[in-house]
């Protein structure tokens, strides 16, 4: 129907912002992952379906860990270890809302990366309601706060 046909087309659009403002970030790393008091968790895009496809069909330049968890999803790293992967921008998965970024503030090699540095923190939505319009509205976010950071 045309509601599905238009909610369709803003996807696209948005998924083309997103793949504009990747190219823009040339040699940038960005890394995804999320926070707890005791542990830092690097994000797989290879198993995110959101992630996978920023990475794979629109070029964000994602950092995938080396070493998942059995599931695939994540690196569960120390706080001592939270520089492993290089980041000029850090995607947070956003459930963990301010707190998390508490959290990131505090951790003294974490904050040795640029991202941190230059606090480039991008808020991720990690959970979405599965939808065009949805997607169309995340994607259109991430390309406005890559913007920021070109």
């Amino acid at each position: 129907d045309d509601d599905v046909g238009e909610a369709h087309d803003g996807f696209d659009a948005a998924a083309k912002r997103v793949k504009d403002a990747a190219a823009t970030l040339g040699d940038r790393t960005v890394l995804a992952g999320s926070a707890a008091p005791d542990l830092f968790y690097a994000s797989n895009p290879a198993v995110s379906p959101d992630l996978s496809y920023w990475k794979e069909e629109l070029g964000l330049p994602l950092t995938v860990p080396d070493n998942p968890d059995a599931g695939g999803y994540f690196e569960r790293l120390s706080w001592e270890k939270a520089d492993k992967y290089p980041a000029d921008v850090f995607l947070y998965d956003d459930r963990i809302g301010t707190a998390g970024l508490q959290l990131f503030a505090k951790e003294k090699v974490f904050q040795t990366l640029e991202a941190a540095k230059n606090k480039a923190y991008v808020p991720w939505t990690s959970v979405a309601p599965p939808s065009y319009q949805a997607y169309a509205d995340l994607m259109n976010r991430l390309a406005d706060d890559l913007a920021t950071f070109s």
